[in-house]
């Protein structure tokens, strides 16, 4: 119940929003909503594929340190084996020499061939030449010969004996030098000689914190820790100076972890991503880097995330407010125009904004003014027209009586006066008028109708003194049906005047009524001046300029009474005359006010 409560009263508050509010709330509503469903759904698959590209970052970082660190091995090997293979410096130690000056040749020989080394390579601690020609000189320098001396804390003639028996060239080894105080390795190879059975190797003494800890501080860009182990387990380079010369058995390091993989272990109580990559000579890089940095960079990839969403968000709302008030602003001046409509005024227009749905409405607005205006003038010139035939009716309830009567008087007197031509002119009149008028009524018969035209052509031909050769051409079957009245006078009309048939060489007008499938056909053809292209088409366009009160009665009457079936044609050609064709429907019975052909 209380929930059904709190239901309604913010379906009432929210019910008193404008409509630009409602958008709006509903609008940051749906986008806080889809925002955190985002973040809900987004934050495992960001976590995971962040986590995956940091622990191959991680990876990258192992193998670019072994990289670096196996080319600079490959340098020392290079170096180390030329002179190994050095032919002239093998046959110099091999030789047995018997003269001092000759020993001097050699040593001189040796140290101008060699001294280069230390100032090619500034890590190399000690370069030395080991040889067992008992005639040959030690000088303590670069030339030595194995004995009770130590290099780098080892027993010359133990580690020379070592160099020997190895099967791999050249030989690694891991060494604490307590004269200098510091780690070397030692790169020995044994000079090889197909000719002789002298034994004698070089070897270099490398500072091992000096190579190593700079190749890897210099590619190494997780800032995590490195640890560099031999291929006895001992680590010789590492971030902890501490681990320094200890087996990695002893350290907390010590896990199989595939190469070329990145796995997350706890090392020393700590989760850290851990990548290894094995080297020649079976050295290892191991590269360490806690998950904490991960995480405090995936922190602030989530922070920059919600800002960029939240900036978004306050975007795309200003961007929605300008639009709401640009389209409202449209319906505003729409709902202006029409309290003009309220008060009377009906000529209102709102300017078109677009092309989207507003726009459609403000067109159907325009079209509705438009429309209500001229509805509005059609009322005021009905009005108007309703005043005029009020007073016609008026008139014709004098008129006809009044004139029947002067006309009987007329004819009365040309009786007395002997006129005949005069009576027949009177006659005609009568008969003319008393068809038009016709007590109000638009309906008659054919014979009446072509009587009234009858009547027409008489007054005319005592006007033009028969100059004009009528000839008529009507069925007789066509006389009893019903039509409308004043269809065919209008046009016989239209010939005198407009066709000026009476100016014309020949002077001819035919008159036609025939019987033709269930219709009637009337036709007024003459031989006046005819019309153009232009003045025939301004006679049949509704509106035209040319068309004149007699044709537009017609039309209209034709299409009020029979609709689709009634049919109105004029044909003319400048210069040879005009035919006009009415085509309608056989009825044997009055046609109604309000004819149910024109549905």
């Amino acid at each position: 119940m209380r929930h059904f409560k709190c239901t309604n009263a913010f379906y009432k508050r929210f019910d008193k929003l404008s409509l630009r509010s409602k958008i709006m709330f509903l609008y940051f509503a749906v986008i806080l909503v889809l925002i955190n469903m985002l973040m809900v759904m987004s934050n495992n698959i960001i976590y995971n594929s962040y986590r995956k590209d940091y622990g191959i970052s991680v990876l990258e970082s192992a193998k670019q340190v072994a990289k670096n660190v196996e080319f600079r091995k490959d340098v020392y090997k290079r170096t180390l084996l030329h002179i190994s293979f050095d032919g002239e410096l093998i046959q110099r130690l091999s030789q047995k020499y018997e003269q001092y000056s000759d020993c001097w040749d050699t040593a001189n020989y040796i140290y101008n061939s060699f001294s280069f080394i230390r100032d090619y390579l500034p890590e190399v601690q000690d370069f030395r030449i080991y040889h067992t020609n008992k005639t040959f000189i030690k000088d303590m320098g670069i030339i030595w010969m194995p004995d009770e001396h130590l290099i780098a804390g080892i027993s010359s003639e133990e580690w020379f004996a070592e160099v020997m028996r190895s099967t791999t060239q050249p030989v690694w080894r891991f060494a604490y030098d307590p004269r200098k105080g510091n780690y070397v390795m030692i790169l020995s190879s044994r000079l090889n000689s197909l000719t002789s059975s002298m034994e004698g190797c070089v070897c270099l003494v490398i500072k091992s914190k000096e190579i190593f800890s700079s190749i890897v501080d210099d590619s190494f860009s997780t800032h995590g820790e490195y640890y560099i182990v031999n291929e006895d387990g001992t680590i010789f380079a590492a971030t902890d100076a501490k681990y320094v010369g200890v087996n990695i058995a002893d350290t907390s390091l010590n896990h199989t972890i595939p190469e070329n993989e990145t796995e997350v272990l706890n090392i020393g109580g700590t989760d850290r991503f851990v990548a290894v990559q094995h080297l020649s000579d079976n050295w290892r890089v191991i590269i360490l880097s806690s998950i904490t940095q991960f995480q405090n960079k995936y922190t602030i990839i989530k922070f920059w995330f919600l800002a960029i969403m939240l900036i978004f968000t306050v975007l795309s709302g200003l961007v929605i407010l300008m639009c709401l008030n640009k389209m409202f602003a449209r319906l505003d001046q729409i709902g202006e125009r029409m309290s003009y409509i309220m008060k009377g005024q009906f000529d209102v227009k709102v300017q078109k904004g677009g092309s989207d749905e507003i726009s459609v409405l403000e067109e159907q607005f325009n079209l509705m003014t438009s429309r209500l205006n001229g509805l509005l003038q059609e009322v005021i010139s009905a009005q108007n027209r309703q005043k005029e035939e009020a007073l016609k009716v008026l008139e014709a309830q004098i008129n006809p009586h009044f004139l029947y009567n002067t006309l009987g008087i007329i004819r009365w007197e040309a009786l007395d006066m002997g006129n005949e031509k005069l009576c027949n002119l009177v006659d005609a009149m009568t008969t003319f008028y008393r068809r038009v008028l016709n007590k109000g009524k638009p309906i008659i018969k054919v014979r009446d109708e072509i009587e009234h035209v009858r009547a027409y052509v008489s007054i005319q031909q005592i006007r033009y003194r028969d100059v004009v050769q009528v000839k008529w051409d009507i069925d007789s079957e066509v006389l009893d049906f019903y039509t409308i009245k004043l269809l065919l006078q209008p046009i016989v009309e239209n010939s005198y005047i407009h066709g000026m048939i009476t100016s014309a060489n020949a002077r001819k007008l035919w008159i036609s009524a025939k019987y033709d499938n269930d219709c009637i056909v009337y036709q007024v053809r003459d031989n006046g001046v005819g019309m153009s292209e232009a003045e025939l088409k301004s006679v049949l366009e509704e509106n035209g300029k040319n068309i004149g009160i007699g044709l537009r009665y017609i039309k209209e009457m034709i299409r009020h009474y029979y609709g689709d079936k009634g049919k109105f044609h004029v044909e003319s050609e400048k210069g040879k005359g005009t035919t006009v064709t009415i085509k309608i429907p056989a009825l044997s019975d009055e046609i109604p006010e309000r004819s149910a052909m024109n549905v």
